[in-house]
C-alpha cells in the first residue's frame, strides 16, 4: 500500500539538520498545521508540482496502542477513494524508514480557517454564511452515508470543518473514519470522537448515518451560540437547544431534530435532514433517485 523512501546515507545528522526537512525526497516542510496524540499535521510545500499540500504523519515510535496505526491506513484508504469537493483530496501516501517507521498521507492543503478559529478570532459568521455551511455539510455527508459501503466520519466538530476562501465548508480529519456493514468481528474497543459532539450509542462503539448527523447538530449548535454543547442543559436527557437563537427557525428545528438522543428518532439521511432544513436536495441526487 505505502511506497517506501530511505534517507540517504550519506547524509550526516549535522547535515541534515542544517538543511529543510524534505519529506520522500519531495515534500518540504514549512510548519506544523496541527498536532494530536499518535500523529501530527504538517503544511509542506511540494517540490515536483510547485503547490503547498498538508501532510499527515504517523511515527510507529510514538504509538502507545496499535488501533491508532489501523485508523491511519483506514484514513488514508477511504479518502483516496473519494471525490467531493467537500473533502480533501488525497494525493500521495507512502511510508519512510529511518530511526524509525514513519507513515504519511499527502493531501490537498485547504487555506482556510476552521470554524473553531472564526469563533475565536472572527469574523463571526453571518446568518446566511450559517445556513449555507450546513447545507454544504449534509451535502458532503451525503455524499460519504450514499457510497457502498457507506463511508462514517464520526468526528465531526468545529475544528475538523475548513472554510475554503470562497465560503464553501470542508470536512477535514478523517482519522476515525469507518466503512458502513462491518461484521461484529470487525468492532473494536476504541471509542472513537469528541465528547460533547458524539451521540451517546457512539460511546458503546455503533455508528451510522444518524450519528454523524447528531455531530453535525451539536456543532451547529456550538457555531450559533458560541458555546460547546458539553455547556447545555440536559436534564432532559438531551441537550436543550434554546428556543431564542437569532437565527432562522429552520435551523433551530434542524438542530433539534438532530440532537434525540435516541438514532430513530433523529432524520434517518443527510437528504431527509436537508428536506426538514428547506433545503432544495443537491442535482446530483435528485438526478440519482429520480425525484
Amino acid at each position: 500500500m505505502f511506497a517506501v523512501s530511505d534517507p540517504s546515507p550519506e547524509e550526516s545528522p549535522d547535515a541534515r539538520a542544517e538543511q529543510p526537512r524534505v519529506l520522500g525526497d519531495r515534500y518540504e516542510v514549512i510548519r506544523v498545521l496541527g498536532e494530536g496524540s499518535s500523529a501530527c499535521t504538517l503544511l509542506c510545500s511540494d517540490l515536483h508540482d510547485e503547490r503547498r499540500v498538508a501532510v499527515k504523519e504517523l511515527h510507529f515510535e510514538h504509538l502507545d496502542n496499535w488501533k491508532y496505526l489501523e485508523l491511519f491506513e483506514r484514513e488514508a484508504k477511504v479518502l483516496s477513494l473519494l471525490d467531493h469537493h467537500g473533502i480533501p483530496k488525497v494525493l500521495d501516501y507512502f511510508q519512510a524508514r529511518s530511526s524509525s517507521t514513519t507513515l504519511y498521507i499527502v493531501q490537498e492543503f485547504i487555506d482556510g480557517a476552521s470554524l473553531t478559529q472564526r469563533m475565536e478570532s472572527g469574523p463571526l459568521l453571518g446568518e446566511q454564511e450559517v445556513y449555507d455551511l450546513a447545507l454544504g455539510l449534509l451535502d458532503v455527508l451525503g455524499c460519504l452515508h450514499g457510497r457502498a459501503p457507506p463511508v462514517y466520519h464520526r468526528d465531526i466538530k468545529p475544528s475538523n470543518v475548513l472554510i475554503r476562501p470562497n465560503g464553501d465548508a470542508a470536512l477535514v480529519d478523517f482519522g476515525g473514519v469507518c466503512f458502513g456493514w462491518r461484521p461484529p468481528s470487525h468492532a473494536g474497543t476504541t471509542v472513537v470522537g469528541t465528547f460533547g459532539y458524539m451521540p451517546p450509542e457512539q460511546l458503546l462503539g455503533q455508528g451510522g448515518p444518524t450519528a454523524d448527523l447528531y455531530s453535525l447538530g451539536a456543532t451547529l449548535l456550538h457555531l450559533v451560540t458560541g458555546r460547546p454543547p458539553n455547556e447545555f442543559p440536559f436534564d432532559s436527557g438531551r441537550i436543550e437547544v434554546p428556543t431564542d437563537l437569532p437565527t432562522r427557525d429552520s435551523l433551530t428545528r434542524l438542530m433539534e431534530a438532530l440532537l434525540h438522543p435516541a438514532p430513530r428518532d433523529r432524520p434517518q439521511t443527510a437528504a431527509a435532514a436537508r428536506v426538514r432544513f428547506g433545503g432544495a436536495l443537491p442535482s446530483w441526487l435528485v438526478a440519482d433517485r429520480g425525484l
